[in-house]
């Protein structure tokens, strides 16, 4: 199998033919539309059947375009694993030449990825994107120096006006461009669809659903929402050896920054704004102890994980829970958290983390205070159509018992009695029933977790049990 890797500089690019016995002479090609047509006519004359080349920037894209029109299986390859590759193969030079090698060994030794072409809409519109997000730098920057220059009165006038027609001209531009944006989406009935299904998450406004869309509509249909999370440099990297390294998780940052500053505001705004994500937010501050940023960057990940099952699905928002919408079936202990009613105190916005549970082991009334106020009203309601007495009499038995209280025997009300290891309500019209075994530690982890569930043990007493289990 004959391999081929391809340097692309600015100007020329380097092509080295690898085949079974040996690596070709290196030959160069201009970078441009005639020496595109060259480099692919030497790869096919010398029947190559995979060809790498690495990413870089918009020099290598219309290469790529190009050699994905003519039928070859081309890989673009990331440039630190190319980098990577050649210390692996300890090579000591560093020129056009010897980097085109590296990638026709690549291809050969590597399982190899095939790059897929994006639609002309997609690249068109992140370029319009990328274009974007650079104009509104420079205002801001613009707009930071004018402020700076009101600072002094010795900056004369005409700097003033420069300043404020640079602002008032990049202003202008991107009017101009999302005008554009705009107008391209609206004309594609597919592109109008995503725009509309973006638009619909909370924190995500037109300016934000662009950016967006122009980087990720150019990535394959079959990326899963973990490479996504990935590719934006949101995914945690560890760093652990043996017993002495033990450094906090960290993210890696290792991917497209452009995404990464797409999702930040609309993020930002959704932890300010929509109650649930403020609820997950918080509970990752105060329960969980990470930094605001780091909080940020979780909601970041949450926000990338709903808008991947709603593109995947083509399903609109409709205004459910934004973490219950990232899960793309199912929800998780954050989902979870997000989804608690506010309504019963500030203990009660999100469920515990695992650092909480442990300690919980060593802080009973903590743990006791936390499970009696979350379900109060929702036994309440279980308990009274259950036994026959009224909403009232069980609610308040339900707060008593959550106090440390109880009824006494025959008082004509549902007596209720606090287990406080395995966080056990009990109702019984009758004689209290026998105390429940105190669990182990290991098995009270286990069996006392999420959700509440109603249990008959005695259907002749009519007596009922509450256990909080693994639901």
């Amino acid at each position: 199998m004959n391999t081929a890797g391809i340097d692309v500089a600015h100007k020329t690019l380097a092509l080295a033919v690898s085949t079974e016995e040996k690596l070709g002479k290196v030959r160069e090609f201009a970078n441009t539309p005639s020496g595109h047509a060259a480099l692919i006519k030497a790869l096919q004359g010398a029947r190559v059947e995979r060809v790498c080349l690495e990413a870089t920037g918009s020099y290598h894209l219309d290469l790529a375009l190009a050699i994905d029109a003519a039928g070859l299986a081309l890989m673009v390859l990331n440039p630190k694993a190319a980098k990577r590759f050649a210390e692996a193969l300890q090579t000591r030079n560093k020129s056009d030449a010897v980097d085109a090698g590296v990638l026709a060994q690549f291809a050969r030794r590597m399982p190899f990825e095939p790059w897929r072409r994006p639609a002309t809409e997609a690249l068109e519109l992140r370029a319009c994107a990328r274009r974007l997000e650079a104009l509104v730098v420079d205002r801001t920057r613009a707009k930071n120096q004018l402020h700076a220059l009101l600072q002094s009165t010795t900056t004369p006038a005409v700097v003033l006006d420069d300043v404020r027609l640079s602002i008032h001209q990049y202003t202008a531009r991107i009017d101009a461009l999302r005008d554009w944006a705009d107008a391209r989406i609206s004309a594609d009935e597919e592109l109008a669809q995503v725009y509309r299904l973006l638009t619909g998450i909370p924190g995500i406004a037109a300016a934000s659903a662009i950016q967006l869309m122009g980087e990720l509509l150019v990535l394959p249909e079959d990326m899963r929402a973990k490479q996504w999370v990935a590719l934006a440099g949101l995914d945690p990297r560890q760093s652990t050896s043996g017993t002495s390294v033990n450094k906090p998780p960290r993210l890696s940052k290792a991917g497209n920054a452009h995404l990464r500053k797409a999702l930040f505001m609309p993020a930002l705004s959704a932890a300010r704004h929509e109650p649930h994500v403020n609820s997950y937010y918080t509970h990752l501050i105060e329960a969980r102890g990470l930094k605001k940023i780091q909080a940020i960057c979780a909601v970041m990940r949450k926000l990338l994980h709903a808008i991947y099952a709603m593109l995947k699905h083509r399903q609109a928002f409709d205004g459910k829970p934004l973490l219950l919408a990232s899960r793309g079936r199912g929800m998780s202990t954050s989902a979870m958290s997000a989804t608690a009613p506010s309504s019963v105190g500030p203990t009660a916005r999100a469920w515990p983390s695992k650092s909480r549970r442990q300690d919980e082991r060593v802080q009973p009334p903590r743990r006791r205070a936390f499970i009696d106020q979350k379900p109060a009203a929702v036994a309440s309601q279980t308990l009274a159509a259950s036994s026959g007495f009224s909403a009232a009499q069980c609610g308040q038995r339900v707060n008593e018992c959550g106090q440390g209280g109880g009824n006494p025997p025959g008082a004509g009300c549902p007596r209720l009695v606090h287990t406080p290891a395995c966080g056990i309500h009990v109702l019984s019209t009758r004689s209290p029933p026998a105390p429940h075994p105190q669990p182990s530690p290991i098995h009270h982890r286990r069996w006392v977790r999420w959700g509440w569930q109603l249990l008959n043990d005695h259907p002749a007493e009519t007596t009922m049990r509450i256990e909080k289990n693994d639901g």
